[in-house]
C-alpha cells in the first residue's frame, strides 16, 4: 500500500508503534490539532517546534511534543512496511479505503 504524507504524519502523531518516550496524541488532541492546520498533518513534517509554534499557532508545549512525534515518521514508515509484509495494515482518514462515514 502506498502511504501518503498526511496518513504517515497522522500515524506518527497517534501511534504507539515506536517504543520511545513520546506520548502520542489522544484522539481529542489529534482532532483539535487537525482543525487548526490549513494544509493537513503533512504540513507538520520536517518542522521544528519553533516553526510549528509560529507557523501553525500551536502552543509551545504542544509544539515540542508534535515536533518530536513527527520526527519519528521515517522510522515509522519502515516499521509500517515491515508490518504490511506480515499482513498487518493500518488505516487513517487519509487512506483511499477509509470508510467515508467514519469521518462525519
Amino acid at each position: 500500500m502506498r502511504r501518503n504524507d498526511d496518513a504517515l504524519a497522522t500515524i506518527a502523531l497517534v501511534s504507539r508503534l515506536r517504543a520511545d518516550d513520546q506520548q502520542p496524541l489522544k484522539a481529542s488532541e489529534y482532532w483539535r490539532l487537525s482543525a487548526i492546520l490549513e494544509a493537513g498533518p503533512s504540513s507538520l513534517l520536517g518542522k521544528s517546534a519553533a516553526d510549528l509554534a509560529i507557523d501553525s499557532d500551536i502552543a509551545n508545549s504542544l509544539a515540542d511534543r508534535v515536533a518530536a512525534l513527527v520526527d519519528r515518521a521515517t522510522a515509522l514508515a519502515f516499521e509500517l512496511e515491515r508490518l504490511e509484509h506480515s499482513g498487518v495494515r493500518t488505516l487513517t482518514p487519509f487512506d483511499e479505503h477509509y470508510p467515508k462515514n467514519w469521518t462525519q
